[in-house]
């Protein structure tokens, strides 16, 4: 899907706004009118430290390499400039993931529906309704966990069943735990 969402949508059967002409019994509270933002996210950049060491690694290994080969007079310029390239490669493949991730993958949660944007021009992005919404969980590898991310799969029923995964999440169990207590609200009918 590449429509944009709506920031706030339109209720057909709320007023416009409160006018001198209701009672104070007619009116609904302005959380029920408007959808309002309870977290908004974006992929945390320290999820791919493991990334960042792997290229520091691969250009020490690709380093040490060319230091031998020149001590054993067996290098060329041509391998010393073979090994810059890969180890230049290698971190600017690196940092483009790292920017990319940062900027164009963003989750918010509103009082009514959880979203998600990917991309730049034409973003790429979705809407799910909280009362669809079945099961919350997180995943997350042991090195994930000291750096603070993991992963929230959110599983969906009604018409389209699926699951959602929201990838690089800064403290995911907190995030989770307030996906579920909206997901619980949200059932309820309550704000």
């Amino acid at each position: 899907m590449a429509a944009s969402l709506p920031d706030k949508p339109i209720l057909p059967d709320s007023p416009a706004r409160d006018g001198p002409n209701q009672s104070p019994g007619e009116r609904r509270p302005r959380a029920e009118l408007e959808e309002v933002d309870l977290w908004w996210g974006s992929y945390a950049g320290r999820a791919m430290l493991p990334g960042f060491l792997l290229c520091l690694l691969l250009t020490i290994f690709l380093l040490a390499m060319e230091w031998y080969l020149g001590r054993r007079q067996a290098r060329s310029d041509l391998i010393s400039s073979a090994v810059l390239g890969v180890a230049g490669a290698s971190w600017l493949f690196e940092g483009t993931r790292w920017v990319y991730r940062m900027t164009a993958l963003n989750y918010r949660l509103t009082n009514r529906r959880l979203l998600y944007m990917h991309g730049f021009k034409l973003p790429e992005s979705w809407a799910i309704e909280l009362r669809q919404i079945t099961d919350v969980s997180v995943m997350s590898g042991p090195i994930e966990r000291f750096l603070g991310v993991g992963r929230i799969v959110v599983q969906t029923g009604g018409d389209k069943p699926g699951s959602v995964v929201l990838e690089g999440v800064w403290h995911p169990y907190r995030i989770a735990r307030i996906i579920r207590r909206r997901v619980r609200q949200a059932r309820a009918g309550s704000p």
